[in-house]
């Protein structure tokens, strides 16, 4: 075919590093594969460090010699890291310069380890090549190899980060990231996607979205509501953005309202200060609305709620028959019908309220979005067969939901960038699910949300991330102080707990989001953001080396429908340490 390129086996081969890295490996293994390397003239040899000194003095510079430090759990201290790595350079890796030359390297094969430690601040070793700060529980080596060509920098780079986390690793190719000699400091990647840190609606690395979910039943709301203490915990948190709350599920608004119903125990525009508190020191601040949830609504207007077939109210976790002094379950509500009718034009107006009284709006999270798989209330029954569809028929029913609940994102989106063409705007409770791609477009991100110690798990986020790396926006992956559930005000996870769930997200690229509740009296537990500063002040550490790269894995995952499937699938490859890619169809 003209313009083909051929693939040379040669040429693949030296990219490859040959590699035993087995617990159990014996010497004999270990000179088969250095006698294999040299034979089909491989990149390396990637080896347990006790062997490197006698494979160095085996290949007598016939092949550079690589090897790993703190595998495969990263345990280690720094001090011990940097030792083991002294000790590897000791005994042969690097080698420097072999005999051998590549096209375009005068002198041969210049061969430079590195090592990823526990260190806060980047450092580099003596060849200049960066040592990166990375927390405890990661593999990695980072393997610089080039030649120079009449004063150029190096010809050829390349870089293989390994990311252990629950038996998952990740490969990424850095672009526009250059870990040669002559680069002391790695510049932080541009975005080539849509909606990268350097275009419009940005999403923030480090934030926390704070759920304010108060009984009208409760007083004192926001008595105790400072900005000087509301702006300590930000500063704390090592905050780049806090999600705050304009209405909850219990129908209350946190601000003087019009359209909806201002908590009866609040007697001042606590949304506006938080807003005001979190602009004054550069952070961002997007506004939460409950949408699919609301209980005072669900009472006062019976005609909102959504129906199931049978005609039924769609309920979660309520018992109809249950007398009203009887215990009730966690996390009981209603449902409403956003089909683009009569309560989401009471959402229209609610959001269209916001977007005028406020000058600065970063952007809006709708919650309870996509909650149910249909509705058969009076205005989608009509609905329907004003459109030609039969409600007696699921398909149907189902198409008219999809189709109006697409009516509705777009609404809401073009309210709010009429007055503020720049925010973000994100419909939670399926808008991040992979299975329903027809939701997707509404949202200007994606935001992940797992609470693994709760429900989920950590082998969750790593499909999650590999399907919405292929979509072109950004993501964030939204985990929780708490242990048990979302509110679970006294709950604490321990400060490396946090810091290794950041840090685990973002080696696949996802920017971070930590739950919070904010307390009743308004006061920001600052023991929290202590917590959570620990896990940010890191994780603003290695940002440079983990957003915008681009996922090299070469194995593909079609998703097949069937989520436990999915799951299947996913886990032995996580298990068995394969990276893979998820096939995207657009």
């Amino acid at each position: 075919m003209k313009g083909e390129r051929k693939m040379d086996v040669k040429a693949i081969l030296r990219a490859v590093d040959h590699t035993l890295l087995a617990p159990a490996a014996r010497w004999e293994e270990i000179r088969a594969l250095c006698e294999d390397a040299v034979r089909y003239g491989t990149a390396s040899v990637c080896i347990p460090a006790s062997y490197v000194a006698r494979a160095s003095a085996f290949l007598e510079g016939r092949l550079p010699v690589c090897t790993v430090i703190g595998f495969p759990n990263g345990y280690d201290t720094t001090a011990s890291k940097v030792f083991q790595a002294k000790d590897a350079i000791g005994n042969g890796a690097p080698l420097g310069y072999g005999p051998k030359k590549r096209p375009g390297c005068e002198k041969g094969w210049p061969f430079s380890s590195a090592i990823i430690s526990t260190r806060i601040s980047p450092t580099h070793n003596s060849s200049g090549t960066p040592i990166l700060p990375f927390p405890h529980g990661d593999t990695v080596i980072i393997a610089k190899r080039g030649g120079e060509s009449k004063g150029n920098t190096s010809m050829r780079q390349k870089v293989k980060l390994k990311f252990k986390k629950n038996n998952a690793f990740s490969l990424y190719k850095r672009k526009g990231t250059r870990y040669d000699g002559n680069t002391k400091t790695p510049q932080p990647i541009r975005s080539e996607r849509n909606g990268g840190n350097d275009m419009k609606h940005a999403l923030s690395p480090r934030q926390v979205h704070l759920d304010f979910h108060t009984s009208p039943l409760m007083e004192g709301i926001g008595s105790q509501f400072s900005r000087e203490n509301f702006q300590e915990a930000l500063k704390l948190g090592h905050l780049t953005s806090i999600t705050v709350f304009a209405k909850c599920h219990h129908g209350m608004c946190y601000y003087p309202t019009k359209i909806g119903t201002m908590h009866p125990h609040l007697d001042f525009d606590l949304l506006g200060e938080m807003l005001d508190a979190a602009h004054e020191i550069g952070v961002k601040a997007p506004i939460y609305i409950t949408a699919g949830w609301s209980a005072l609504d669900a009472e006062q207007h019976p005609e909102w709620r959504a129906r199931r077939k049978d005609g039924s109210y769609s309920v979660v976790n309520i018992d109809p028959n249950a007398a009203p002094d009887d215990p009730r379950p966690e996390c009981s509500w209603a449902d409403l019908c956003l089909n683009d009718g009569s309560y989401a034009e009471h959402i229209y107006a609610l959001t269209r309220e916001i977007c005028d009284r406020y000058a600065h709006i970063d952007g809006l999270f709708y919650d309870i979005v996509f909650n149910y798989h249909a509705c058969w209330c009076d205005e989608c029954r009509a609905g329907m067969r004003a459109m030609g569809l039969d409600p007696e028929k699921d398909e149907d029913a189902r198409l008219y939901y999809v189709r109006k609940h697409q009516d509705f994102t777009r609404k809401c989106g073009e309210i709010l960038h009429e007055k503020h063409p720049d925010a973000s705007i994100y419909f939670n409770s399926g808008g991040a699910d992979q299975y329903q791609p027809e939701f997707h477009g509404a949202s200007t991100h994606f935001e992940l949300e797992d609470l693994p110690t709760a429900w989920g798990g950590y082998n969750k986020m790593p499909p999650r991330a590999r399907y919405f790396a292929n979509t072109g926006k950004d993501y964030l992956g939204m985990t929780g102080k708490f242990h048990l559930d979302w509110g679970e005000i006294g709950g604490f996870k321990l400060p490396e707990a946090l810091r290794y769930e950041a840090a685990a997200m973002m080696a696949y690229g996802v920017r971070c989001s930590i739950g919070d509740h904010l307390h009743p009296s308004g006061r920001m537990e600052l023991e929290t953001y202590r917590n959570i500063g620990y896990a940010y002040e890191y994780a603003e550490q290695i940002e440079p080396y983990c957003f915008n790269g681009k996922p090299a894995a070469r194995l593909g995952l079609y998703l097949s429908g069937d989520a436990r499937s999915d799951d299947g699938a996913t886990n032995m490859l996580l298990e068995a340490q394969r990276d893979f890619g998820i096939v995207y169809e657009n």
